[in-house]
């Protein structure tokens, strides 16, 4: 399906109840490829245990990768997914591609891993022991006893990913802490699509209503003002490529 929709597939992993996959190609095929995965999917799997109606937790979400630097953290996040409860290595998995990023030799057909690790250094194996590298941190920092559904997860690691993140514009572009915070709100919300009640604690903002009204004066100002729409522009830039560890 993936191939037949001009997608591109560069990560994966199948859990219990859900699959995650990460896929260069437009929204419109990307709909298209995993609606017809999931009915299918949801076929065999009724006609295996003779049952009928949905088989997985929710609905098909996708979100937006805007940069390398998020494109390599979702995969990491991708790859990570199955630890501890299933397995315990990420490589150790599978129905996941981790194992095929870190031995080319147990590459999967269709998969394309370089499509993630050229983002961490042109050459192949320097690229390689980054991403394990990168796998290493990811597990020491991996929360434990926490119980959200997968999608909130993953909002919630990248929302406290950018809070951290945000700490760096004070001095690249000579702000206050709290237009930092500001700034990397409006990121979140523009290109990574992030909720906004979700981004409201990891940014020190208290409440979502409370954030929500500071984003809507931020986007006004910036067709007021061509300096400030400059400075959101850097901003966005800055944390675009912000550091993966």
């Amino acid at each position: 399906f993936i191939d037949r929709s001009g997608l591109k597939l560069a990560a994966y992993c199948v859990m219990s109840n859900h699959y995650h996959a990460l896929v260069r190609g437009n929204g419109a095929a990307l709909t298209r490829c995993f609606h017809e995965v999931d009915r299918l999917w949801a076929v065999e799997f009724n006609d295996r245990r003779g049952g009928r109606g949905h088989v997985f937790q929710g609905p098909f979400l996708s979100f937006r990768q805007p940069t390398a630097g998020w494109t390599v953290r979702t995969s990491l996040y991708i790859h990570m997914n199955p630890v501890p409860k299933l397995a315990r290595r990420p490589e150790d998995h599978a129905a996941s591609s981790c194992a095929a990023y870190l031995d080319a030799a147990r590459g999967v057909e269709g998969l394309e891993p370089g499509l993630v690790l050229s983002f961490l250094d042109a050459d192949r194996r320097k690229a390689v022991e980054a991403y394990r590298e990168l796998l290493k941190a990811r597990a020491a920092l991996k929360p434990s006893g926490r119980d959200l559904p997968e999608e909130d997860l993953l909002r919630s690691a990248a929302a406290e990913e950018l809070a951290a993140a945000a700490t760096g514009l004070v001095g690249a572009l000579t702000v206050t802490e709290a237009e930092a915070r500001r700034l990397a709100a409006y990121f979140g919300r523009r290109l990574l699509g992030l909720p906004v009640a979700g981004m409201a604690r990891p940014l020190g903002f208290g409440s979502g209503p409370l954030l929500s009204s500071q984003l809507s004066r931020m986007k006004a100002r910036a067709v007021r003002e061509r300096g400030y729409k400059a400075l959101i522009a850097r901003a966005e830039e800055i944390l675009g490529g912000a550091p993966l560890t």
